[in-house]
């Protein structure tokens, strides 16, 4: 358990002092549980937060990377690759613009979420928002 403490101790280099670490225990137990982080400072506190915070990004990175290998390597046993199955990366729906600026053609609108500014103030000031219509309907 000794290895395990100075472990813990030199995580990312930067070493945690001796008086915060509590009595070995067993392997059974969790290796936090040999950690007094009462007497951390803060900036330690964050430095250790910092650096478990990356330790699971990265476990969990190397999870994906492994399922995902093993997900293709099944597809390929039957002889398809794992885009086959799957569709491959859905490209998100872009709404074509519906609405233009007579007088400058690069302000554009789709007619979805919140009115542009320019939209607002042509509307408010009489102009029919069928005029602003790029293709407008028979």
């Amino acid at each position: 358990m000794r290895n395990i403490v100075f472990e813990i101790t030199r995580f990312k280099g930067t070493p945690i002092p001796r008086e915060a670490l509590g009595p070995t225990r067993s392997k059974q137990e969790s290796y936090m549980s040999t950690i007094d982080l009462n007497s951390l400072s803060l900036d330690e506190l964050k430095k250790l937060r910092k650096d478990v915070d990356l330790a699971i990004k990265n476990f969990e990175d190397r999870k994906k990377k492994a399922a995902l290998a093993e997900l293709e390597a099944k597809a390929a046993e039957f002889g398809f690759s794992l885009n086959d199955l799957t569709g491959g990366a859905r490209a998100r729906k872009v709404n074509p613009p519906k609405y233009r600026h007579p007088e400058n053609p690069d302000l554009t609108w789709s007619g979805r979420g919140r009115q542009p500014d320019w939209y607002k103030e042509l509307t408010g000031a009489g102009t029919a928002p069928e005029d602003l219509l790029i293709v407008k309907s028979a």
